[in-house]
């Protein structure tokens, strides 16, 4: 971090790295194990008479056989990272008589971030699923395979101009507005090796945020 003020201006400008473990069941496996062990569910979820108890117990690990595998699979890449994002950002700032206005630039890039696809989907084509799947002929009876990998990349780009009142007679707040585009590099639904950017889920242009403190004079 980095800051300057001189006449009544300041500038401030800042960097981060940091790894986001976002993807924490794929750090939870000792690859290149795999592991098709699910949720258990209770029918009382479906407002029915609850079929699961803390007093059973867990059912039973049905383990695959490595000549034999069977059903879902989920793994993780040899290589699999921990996400990382970088952050930065440019701002300057004018105090007007005792208020602050700001406005600047903040941004990220994030590489490495984990995605979760099925290398085991079937093409798009006439009769049976099954027979149409990659690794049909190594594995029949394996449907899908969900990898953890690292082919994801994200962006986010903003423009933020800030004004504080600072507390004068009683009065103080804080109101900024944020003009944004977060954008996010992911495999296609179709096919795992085809990678497209698109806005990313929590990509909000327009946000405008106000706060306020007023000082009472009941009770006084």
């Amino acid at each position: 971090m980095d800051a300057s003020r001189a006449n009544g201006r300041a500038r401030r400008v800042g960097a981060f790295v940091f790894p986001a473990n976002v993807a924490s069941p794929s750090y939870l496996k000792n690859p290149p194990f795999t592991a098709n062990y699910g949720p258990i569910v209770s029918t009382a979820a479906s407002n029915s008479t609850p079929n699961v108890r803390l007093a059973d117990g867990l059912p039973p690990l049905a383990n695959n056989e490595l000549s034999n595998l069977s059903g879902a699979l989920i793994a993780t890449a040899l290589d699999f990272k921990a996400n990382r994002v970088q952050q930065f950002n440019l701002m300057v700032e004018k105090e007007l008589g005792g208020n602050v206005v700001s406005a600047g630039y903040v941004g990220s890039r994030g590489d490495r971030i984990a995605t979760n696809p099925n290398i085991n989907l079937a093409p798009a084509g006439p009769g049976a699923v099954q027979p149409r799947r990659p690794f049909a002929t190594s594995y029949p009876n394996v449907s899908n395979i969900a990898v953890f990998l690292n082919q994801g990349e994200s962006h986010y780009d903003a423009m933020q101009v800030v004004f504080q009142r600072r507390y004068s007679a009683g009065v103080s707040f804080n109101t900024h507005y944020t003009l944004a585009h977060a954008t996010s590099l992911a495999p296609t639904v179709w096919d795992w090796q085809i990678l497209e950017w698109s806005d990313a889920v929590n990509d909000i242009r327009n946000r405008w945020v106000g706060c306020g403190q007023l000082r009472s004079s009941l009770g006084s």
